[in-house]
């Protein structure tokens, strides 16, 4: 049975990978041509070794949770707004089909440009389903972008990877 987010403790979740597989860069970038596939390559949390089509975006809770309220009333009628923050971390392969590393670094960082640029563009707005994307208010970068060494399935392997907070309401 399939589970679905229905909280304010897991929605802000799936609307931001909502928000991800809509970017066309990322659809671009992981060789899918619409946001339905696009969402196999955004996943919850960390990968923690385990085996995960790259590119990657990981989507997790950021330290920020707020629940700002208009009117207490007794514990009643508890009219708030809910306003938070997401971790992203992009990871690719470092070798992006140039020469040298540069090129390959560039090339990722390029890549993950487009797709913050995107979010940036449809946060907030409504697709031609009805659907309203999750609205984004700031985007920080919370790590320099690293070159790291991953092993999945007795293979080991250097992964570009860098992380940025998401901040929502």
């Amino acid at each position: 049975m399939a589970i679905s987010a229905s909280g304010p403790e897991s929605l802000p979740l799936e609307y931001t990978r909502e928000l991800l597989s809509n970017s066309g860069n990322f659809q671009t970038w992981s060789g899918q041509d619409n946001a339905t596939d696009a969402l196999d390559y955004i996943l919850y949390g960390s990968t923690d070794g385990q085996t995960v089509p790259h590119p990657v975006c990981m989507v997790q809770f950021g330290d920020q949770f707020d629940t700002e309220s208009d009117s207490i009333d007794d514990g009643e009628n508890f009219a708030g707004n809910d306003a938070g923050s997401i971790l992203l971390t992009f990871e690719d392969s470092s070798v992006q089909g140039y020469d040298n590393e540069y090129e390959n670094l560039l090339s990722f960082m390029n890549k993950v440009g487009g797709v913050l640029t995107d979010i940036k563009s449809l946060s907030g707005s409504e697709l031609d389903d009805g659907t309203v994307m999750i609205s984004i208010y700031r985007i920080t970068r919370i790590n320099k972008l690293q070159k790291v060494f991953l092993t999945e399935n007795n293979e080991k392997a250097f992964y570009f990877q860098v992380s940025y907070e998401v901040y929502w309401k």
